[in-house]
């Protein structure tokens, strides 16, 4: 099994791959399976899974997009509101013959970055397809979406990263780490709240934090409580500072 930023670390690494040639399908990840020529946005998400020594997509048939989502289906992993490791499935012309890929990132502002292959319009790095900047190209990268196009998200169980330590994290990871807030999703929310049910903070409802990477009000609430302790502006949002401060004397 894996987490899901090790899965994604994995096509991450090969993301700003240019087919150069559009539609040669001539990846890394078409090298990998013994399948150049072929579509390869299913292969690229069973690519990551693999790489990562997770079996969570084994017997998924994950090359044809519609075995994936029947897959899916079958699993019982479909949710509603999409987070950070979740898959996605865009209908196109039916799901049959859709295309599929990660959500890396939750903007929160109705939008998501994806972390794809086999698809026009990525860009090299989620900053990129975040400002609409950079260069757009065929290959495996990363894409702005809106969550209410025509979409199905599923939620692999994963395993469960523990929450850091400063002796796992260190000065690198923690430069890394995004800016969080009310509305922002994925596993830095969960580790965020890890450390905050560690350390007893409570939520609005009165309540300990519960780790679902979601940033709402209980978090928020609890946020400000860890950054007073820390004697931090209480903003409720997780920048550099706090950040640092959660991870080095609250974790």
């Amino acid at each position: 099994m894996a987490t899901a930023s090790e899965v994604l670390s994995k096509l991450a690494a090969l993301a700003g791959e240019d087919e150069a040639a559009v539609g040669s399908n001539n990846t890394a990840v078409n090298k990998y399976f013994g399948a150049v020529g072929q579509a390869y946005c299913g292969y690229s998400l069973l690519y990551a899974f693999t790489k990562a020594g997770s079996s969570l997509l084994n017997g998924s048939g994950a090359w044809n997009v519609g075995s994936l989502a029947r897959f899916c289906e079958s699993k019982g992993w479909r949710v509603s509101s999409p987070m950070a490791g979740d898959i996605f499935v865009m209908r196109a012309g039916g799901y049959e013959n859709g295309h599929t890929g990660f959500v890396y990132e939750v903007l929160g502002n109705g939008y998501f970055i994806t972390l794809e292959g086999n698809y026009g319009a990525v860009k090299s790095t989620a900053a990129e397809a975040k400002n609409g900047t950079g260069k757009s190209f065929e290959g495996i990268g990363y894409r702005k979406a809106s969550i209410s196009g025509d979409y199905k998200f599923y939620r692999p169980p994963y395993t469960a990263a523990a929450a850091p330590t400063p002796e796992k994290v260190g000065a690198a990871v923690t430069v890394g780490v995004n800016t969080l807030q009310s509305g922002s999703a994925g596993t830095q929310v969960m580790t965020v709240q890890r450390i905050l049910a560690a350390g007893g903070f409570q939520g609005a409802d009165g309540k300990t934090v519960q780790a679902d990477g979601e940033f709402g009000p209980n978090t928020a609430c609890a946020v400000k409580a860890a950054q007073g302790k820390l004697g931090l502006a209480m903003d409720g949002v997780v920048g550099k500072n706090t950040w640092e401060g959660l991870l080095k004397k609250l974790a």
